[in-house]
């Protein structure tokens, strides 16, 4: 075991590393306090070393490196938060910024979106400001003609803001996603926004990127005349994957397929075998094997780079390079201590990837196929090559899924049940249609084999969608509504190494271990469960244009919606499931508000009142008033007529109406919540 502890000190350094980077996130100390005491780590280690103890030195020197790797990562993370650098713009008192748009602008249903980074400010006395940082645009109905391409430089108003909070409990959080990217403020550009200020400064490196895309693009339009091919031939390509269809993505989901169309390890490795199999002729002469590798990393990098550097590819590429590297100076390494060096690697240069699903993701499958899949290979023995071939897949599928099952259940909160028939379906489909999409791009001057050629991709693809909404369509295809804590899943992990540790070394303390986590376990779910079972509360959630307000007793919930089709909507799931999943409901019950008011019953004493037209109620005692719509409403003879204890805004107000009842609940000393603004509404009973 020692022997193998030393084998790997890239996993020992990364875990205090890691460690770091989570803790710097809740910001426990600031980034000068974190570069003091890693100075005064540093200078220890040095001094220790210096005056050569004996007694504990390995273990002394241990603690210290893991604390300087636990600084290290604390201080790394700090310097990528920009927004709290004295230069940041939104710091500033600037009129106007000059920045550069950063990457391709991006379609979407509203106009286009990029980001850019800010160069510098201007003040109102058009004198420049040291201003720094990234922004989000959206120039809002504007052509394509219109908007500045990658690399053009602008001067845009200084009308940024900052991105808000969740509207909704369990919400995907866009503000805490945006800040992990180092942008913290948007700016929404009308047409007389901004002007050009100098175009086509951007880098070499990124117009070649988009060149190439572009080539990619042109060339998938000539030759494949479906719409949904050419969205699916580009995201297996490149990594595209904005143009395909939201049907075809939740088939894909569904049968666990969906890593297959995003750009990752897969296709580096199919890049990697490619460029060795055409270079193989090239390593029989002198200096070929040196030459051969150095094309191979050119390869791998240059198609990282056309990929975008994504989270999961950048694992991959560095990966590739390590063995490409170590097979030229004759030391393989061990591959896990491989593995831990390029995730050091990528998180040295930015820590951020660490919150990156796909990362995390990416890593666990890699985890999961170095470490159990020999063994599940050599359960069996096949013969036959074919069999051989399909057990390969099938113990492949099984390893990578054995570590990505939490992850997957903690993020999409549904578990694939067909993976195994859908992974050895749709995986060498989609590896002939790359392979077949690389020789088209090769042969697209020559027109008439490139348009049969097209034809054949357009078939494959066709088979692999089919074979995706088969499996999706098949009962019991998948199980939703699954729900894991961060307690649960840490837990799942430390299990699993001790059972490895248990069944290898015999060790009885690493089975201790297990049973303490499952002890833990089950009284985290008691709590939970006793909790849950006592909840009671009311919910109005913010839902656009429409009006959504739950009374949860216990575990289940009584719903009052303004449309029932609203419940099948990408929305609701978005907004609203997520929440009743944390919240544990078992059961739901469904009713649909009418066009007229309506009185709630909530609970034993309190009544909610749901008020949508002109007609006012006499002499109730209202907990709650719940204002909808767009009509006049007299709310000073509402308030007159009835006892009202608590004023909450639907977010269909119009802006005017929301201010002209903020004043007279003002003025009546009632407490007012405008849901538009401060999100949900929330109230424990």
């Amino acid at each position: 075991m020692s022997s193998f502890w030393q084998q790997i000190p890239f996993v020992r350094i990364l875990f205090p590393f890691v460690l770091g980077i989570l803790i710097a996130e809740n910001n426990w100390l600031s980034t000068w306090r974190s570069l003091i005491l890693l100075t005064l780590t540093s200078v220890s280690l040095f001094l220790w070393d210096r005056l050569n103890k004996k007694i504990m030195r390995d273990h002394f020197y241990g603690i210290l490196f893991s604390i300087l790797f636990f600084l290290l990562g604390f201080f790394c993370l700090n310097l990528k938060k920009v927004a709290t650098v004295q230069t940041h713009f939104s710091l500033q008192k600037t009129s106007y910024l000059f920045a550069q748009i950063a990457e391709k602008p991006q379609q979407n249903s509203n106009g286009f979106k990029a980001e850019a980074f800010v160069i510098t400010g201007i003040d109102s006395l058009h004198k420049e400001i040291k201003a720094k940082g990234k922004l989000l645009l959206y120039f809002k109905n504007t052509g394509k003609a219109d908007i500045p391409f990658y690399g053009d430089q602008i001067i845009l108003k200084s009308n940024f803001h900052d991105f808000s909070d969740p509207k909704n409990p369990g919400a995907f959080d866009f503000k805490k996603y945006m800040a992990h990217k180092g942008i913290y403020q948007a700016a929404y550009l009308q047409k007389n926004d901004w002007f050009f200020a100098g175009q086509n400064q951007g880098s070499t490196w990124m117009k070649w990127v988009i060149g190439s895309q572009e080539f990619i693009q042109e060339s998938l339009h000539n030759n494949l005349k479906n719409a949904g091919d050419i969205a699916i031939s580009e995201a297996l390509l490149y990594g595209y994957d904005k143009d395909m269809d939201a049907a075809i993505i939740d088939a894909y989901t569904k049968t666990g397929t969906l890593h297959v169309l995003a750009v990752s390890g897969m296709h580096v490795g199919m890049i990697f075998m490619l460029l060795g199999l055409f270079l193989k002729p090239l390593e029989k002469r002198k200096s070929g094997k040196i030459m051969a590798a150095i094309v191979q990393l050119i390869g791998i990098w240059a198609y990282s780079l056309l990929c975008g550097f994504t989270p999961s590819i950048l694992r991959a590429t560095v990966m590739f390079s390590f063995v490409i590297i170590g097979k030229q100076i004759k030391r393989g390494g061990n591959t896990f201590n491989s593995l831990a060096a390029s995730a050091q690697f990528l998180l040295l240069f930015d820590p951020n990837m660490l919150f990156n699903v796909g990362f995390q993701l990416s890593y666990a499958a890699v985890l999961g196929i170095l470490g159990f899949y020999p063994r599940l290979y050599f359960l069996f023995e096949f013969k036959h090559r074919i069999a051989d071939e399909i057990w390969k897949i099938i113990a492949v599928s099984i390893a990578a899924q054995t570590l990505t099952l939490p992850m997957s259940i903690f993020y999409f909160h549904q578990l694939p049940n067909y993976f195994l028939l859908a992974n050895l379906l749709i995986i060498p489909l989609t590896s002939l249609i790359i392979y077949l999409g690389i020789l088209l791009l090769a042969i697209s001057w020559w027109t008439i084999v490139a348009k049969y050629l097209g034809l054949l991709i357009g078939f494959f693809i066709h088979l692999c969608n089919s074979i995706a909404q088969w499996i999706a369509a098949l009962p019991y295809s998948y199980t939703d509504g699954l729900f894991w804590t961060p307690l649960g899943i840490a837990c799942f992990y430390l299990s699993l190494i001790c059972m490895l540790i248990y069944f290898s070394k015999r060790d009885l303390f690493q089975l201790k271990i297990v049973l303490g986590m499952v002890l833990l376990l089950q009284m985290q779910n008691l709590y939970s469960r006793i909790q849950n079972e006592q909840q009671e509360k009311i919910l109005i959630y913010h839902c656009q244009n429409h009006c959504l307000l739950q009374y949860i007793h216990g575990t289940t919930a009584y719903t009052w919606i303004d449309s029932l089709g609203y419940i099948s909507s990408k929305n609701y799931r978005q907004n609203i499931a997520n929440n009743m999943l944390v919240m544990n409901i078992q059961k739901c019950l469904y009713k649909e508000l009418g066009k007229n008011n309506t009185s709630i019953q909530i609970g034993s004493n309190r009544n909610l009142f749901y008020w949508q037209t002109t007609k006012i109620p006499i002499s109730q005692h209202i907990a709650i008033l719940l204002i909808a719509g767009n009509l006049y409403q007299d709310l000073a003879k509402m308030l007159a007529a009835n006892k009202v204890r608590q004023i909450v805004l639907n977010p269909s107000i119009g802006r005017r109406k929301q201010e002209e009842i903020k004043k007279i609940a003002l003025k009546m000393k009632i407490p007012l919540h405008a849901i538009a603004e401060s999100g949900a509404f929330e109230l424990s009973l």
